[in-house]
């Protein structure tokens, strides 16, 4: 792991973007589109069950204020998160219920806890706004999460870099797939990424299931794997002497305990 000093020297903060390593926003003076890049990466989709039920009440109450608090929280935790693991990755765009994280392909170890970290980060913040500022008692409360891998192709327009690619696609419709009651808090990977990173894992980690997904598959079955964030990371790795994963604050990576 890299010294969080040595991380801090090589930061960049890009139009709000937190941008790590490889991961840099194009920098772009004068023309509006420049040439792509590509490169393969790891995409993170999540979003705030419940965050349209919410933002409404806290309208409707004059509140809109604790979401903004909320919102700036969890983006700083998970900026210092990404700092202290050494993890490579942007926090790429935030979706107004949620974010978009681009991953570096060389740290698959790290894709798990990151989930289970911004899950652990949210969850009984979520919880402690509802119950001291909202009149409502939402569906679901917590959060889903999708992630694919692939090739994107990163673009400047207008000044901004922009990726696009097929993965982008599918891991935003794994995560919209998560939409009933039972989905909170749960994770969806693609095969690909069960592949790249189970490996330490037991089998009792996931669930194989499927989506249609036409418009990007047409009528293939698309195979994907399930995850409950509620459970205990550390639980399911497969040698004991591994040891639990420590960030260096006695909170556990992948823990289903937010201290």
């Amino acid at each position: 792991m890299r010294a969080y000093s040595n991380w801090s020297q090589n930061l960049v903060r890009a139009k709000g973007n937190t941008v790590r390593g490889d991961i840099r926003e194009s920098a772009i003076l004068s023309a509006e589109v420049e040439a792509t890049v590509s490169t393969e990466k790891y995409i993170l989709i999540f979003d705030i069950c419940s965050s349209s039920q919410i933002i409404e009440d806290l309208q409707n109450n004059e509140r809109m204020d604790v979401w903004d608090d909320f919102l700036l929280d969890i983006t700083k935790v998970m900026e210092e998160y990404i700092a202290e693991s050494g993890i490579e990755a942007l926090i790429y765009k935030f979706l107004g219920d949620g974010y978009i994280l681009i991953v570096s392909k060389k740290h698959s170890d790290e894709i798990l806890p990151l989930c289970y970290n911004i899950y652990n980060t949210l969850i009984n913040r979520i919880k402690k706004l509802i119950e001291e500022f909202s009149n409502i008692e939402p569906n679901r409360i917590g959060i889903t999460i999708g992630v694919d891998y692939g090739r994107l192709h990163q673009i400047g327009i207008r000044g901004k870099g922009e990726f696009v690619g097929k993965s982008i696609n599918t891991a935003a419709r794994l995560q919209a797939s998560l939409k009933e009651k039972e989905h909170e808090n749960k994770l969806l990977i693609s095969k690909v990424v069960k592949n790249a990173i189970c490996g330490p894992y037991k089998s009792d980690l996931y669930k194989s299931t499927t989506r249609q997904m036409r418009n990007l598959y047409g009528e293939s079955k698309f195979y994907c794997y399930e995850i409950d964030l509620t459970m205990d990371l550390n639980d399911f790795l497969k040698s004991s002497d591994t040891g639990r994963i420590d960030d260096g604050k006695g909170v556990i990576k992948g823990s289903a305990v937010d201290s």
